[in-house]
């Protein structure tokens, strides 16, 4: 029996000078596909997401073809300028809106991430997210995961999360 060779991991590097922030994503295999988002509603100063590939094209075209349905799981990421330099406690109960977190699903952990002082929780919108919030430099950066399945931290969006933070730079 022929043994099949594991794909090759294609990473990609996003970086962005103008928000200071830097990371890596899973380009292939089962990669994502990174959007921009240039018109963001205030406080928002800028947003993106990483959605799976192969479901965002499926989405694209279901959209295309005049088909409602939901989106699909996706990290996303927005950055809010943080002019009075609140914590990311401070500033997530200033703006539970944007950051969900008056739905926050057990313990909030302090860390450090990127540089940048954060918290981290689940919070229960639409769908289970992981929450990050991190202060660094008069901004707030809010990193959401989704979460198909809260009861499995071995879901891969949830593990590509993980692997995004690990490699997160602030500057």
């Amino acid at each position: 029996a022929e043994e099949k060779e594991a794909p090759q991991v294609q990473m990609a590097t996003y970086r962005n000078e103008d928000f200071g922030i830097s990371f890596e994503y899973r380009v292939e295999p089962d990669g994502y596909t990174l959007v921009e988002y240039e018109d963001v509603e205030k406080p928002t100063v800028f947003s993106l997401s990483l959605h799976d590939t192969d479901e965002y094209a499926s989405f694209l075209a279901d959209m295309a073809a005049g088909l409602g349905r939901d989106g699909t799981p996706a990290i996303y990421l927005s950055i809010y300028e943080n002019p009075g330099n609140l914590s990311p406690e401070d500033w997530s109960k200033t703006f539970p809106r944007f950051s969900l977190y008056d739905t926050a699903l057990g313990p909030i952990s302090e860390m450090v991430i990127g540089g940048g002082e954060a918290i981290t929780y689940k919070a229960d919108g639409l769908y289970v997210h992981d929450k990050v919030i991190i202060n660094h430099n008069f901004k707030i950066y809010v990193i959401s995961g989704d979460i198909g399945d809260p009861s499995n931290p071995e879901e891969q969006i949830q593990k590509d999360s993980r692997e995004l933070l690990d490699s997160l730079g602030l500057f």
